[in-house]
Order: C-alpha cells, then sequence, then structure tokens
C-alpha cells in the first residue's frame, strides 16, 4: 500500500536523481534546437520547451504524437481566434493589387466578411480590429484624411506573411505572384505512354 512514509521515501530517491539529471544536461537542453513545429502556434511553445528537456529524439517525437490529438482541438479553436482572422484579412488585402496602404476600416470589413463567412454571429469594430493589430505588431498610423492605417513597405508585407506562417493559416498557400508566398507548385504534367 502507497502511504506517506513510502511516498516520502520515493520522492528523496527521485529528487535526488532527477536533480543530478538536471545538472549533468543543462549544457544539452539549453542547447537544443527541437522545435515543435509541425504543431499549432497554441502548442507549439509547450511542446518545444518540454522536448527540449527530453534528449532521446524518440521521445521527442512521442511527445509530438501525444500532443497532435489536443492540437487538432487547438486548431480548430484558432481558427476562429479574432487575431488570425484580423491577420488573415490583412493578409488578403496585402495580396489586392499594388496597395501601398491599409485603412483600419477595411481591414474591419475584411475580418467582418470573413466572421459572416464562417457564421461567427458577430462583428469587430475598426477600434477593437487596431488593437487586435497592433497586438500582432502590426502599429497603425494617421494617414491623411482618412483615418488610420498601415503603410505596406516590403518589411511590412514579409512580417504579416511570416505570421500567417507561424499561425498556418491557409492564405499563405494561394501560390500568388506575390513575392513573399512560397514557391507555387508547378502544374501536373500529363504522362504519356
Amino acid at each position: 500500500m502507497f502511504n506517506d512514509v513510502i511516498a516520502n521515501q520515493v520522492a528523496t530517491t527521485f529528487q535526488a536523481k532527477l536533480l543530478s539529471y538536471r545538472v549533468e544536461n543543462l549544457k544539452k537542453v539549453a542547447e537544443s534546437t527541437f522545435d515543435a513545429c509541425t504543431l499549432s502556434p497554441l502548442l507549439r511553445e509547450v511542446a518545444t520547451s518540454l522536448g527540449r528537456c527530453l534528449l532521446a529524439p524518440e521521445l521527442q517525437s512521442e511527445l509530438i504524437l501525444l500532443l497532435q490529438e489536443d492540437d487538432k482541438d487547438a486548431s480548430a479553436e484558432e481558427g476562429l481566434r479574432l487575431e488570425c482572422i484580423v491577420l488573415e484579412a490583412l493578409l488578403f488585402l496585402c495580396h489586392e493589387g499594388e496597395r501601398t496602404t491599409v485603412f483600419v476600416e477595411e481591414v474591419a470589413a475584411t475580418v467582418n466578411r470573413i466572421l459572416s463567412g464562417r457564421s461567427a454571429g458577430h462583428k469587430l469594430q475598426p477600434r477593437g480590429v487596431g488593437a487586435k493589430l497592433k497586438s500582432l505588431g502590426f502599429y497603425t498610423e494617421r494617414i491623411g484624411s482618412r483615418g488610420r492605417g498601415i503603410i505596406l513597405t516590403e518589411a511590412i508585407r514579409g512580417r504579416a506573411h511570416q505570421m500567417a506562417m507561424v499561425y498556418n493559416l491557409s492564405s499563405t498557400q494561394i501560390g500568388s505572384d506575390c513575392p513573399h508566398c512560397g514557391p507555387v507548385p508547378p502544374a501536373p504534367t500529363e504522362m504519356h505512354m
């Protein structure tokens, strides 16, 4: 039977072993390059932190397998997260013609079209969109008399694409003429025999 005495003995034995393991492997853990990049951003950071402590590649692989089921649920929730939708709208507007600016009001209108298409049942006001853009690292500024917006420099466009890849947004996989999108896969060729 497991009681307090046995629990204390186990704790004493394992605490010493765990401390020894930490001391012996501290440098290896600190230098680990393990990255759970196949998981969504919600779980990637936690899985990466845990995986770097596991020095055996087979244990790191098992960790990812264990978390993949939770990741599917997290990805579904993430699809409705407003930050993702705001980022998706910004990316869409980056791909629209030869734009040099995008106004918060335009991003809000695009966000609301996306929300409506996903039957979300609510709308986001421009002020809320501005706050979400800021939380994503996109700072707005006053642009003429039309209001606040973002000047679409190449650096801003590149950052929007990088963030979209981090959030695993499908908009980055559309293969447009955009220099920031990944390479367009070649069209399949017919094989004749």
